[in-house]
């Protein structure tokens, strides 16, 4: 299991604590290749107290989970900004016709 963000007592861990919990079915479908393609391990220094927040706003309760819910937001977030941009070019989305295929005719 991961540290709590507000733990800062610094005690060390087992090294199993922190293997990430899969369902069978998907260890079955990877190959140890694939898997360390997906995930690596690292050591980075955290603003603990910036941590607390986003956990707070993000809803998470480790700091693992709330490292990768701000990577997953910050990607998703792009990926808004890129579909406003699209749909804002000129010719490129029709809204009068999005209405009337859903009856904002009638």
């Amino acid at each position: 299991m991961a540290r709590p963000i507000g733990n800062r007592s610094g005690a060390s861990h087992a090294p199993n604590s922190r293997r990430r919990r899969i369902g069978l079915a998907a260890l079955t479908s990877l190959s140890a290749v694939d898997i360390l393609r997906c995930v690596s391990k690292t050591s980075v220094e955290v603003d603990r107290d910036i941590a607390a927040q986003a956990a707070t706003i993000l809803g998470t309760t480790t700091l693992r989970d709330t490292i990768h819910a701000s990577l997953v937001e910050i990607v998703n977030a792009k990926r808004r900004l890129e579909l406003v941009a699209l749909l804002s070019e000129e010719g490129r989305f029709d809204f009068d016709a999005a209405a009337s295929a859903w009856g904002g005719d009638e």
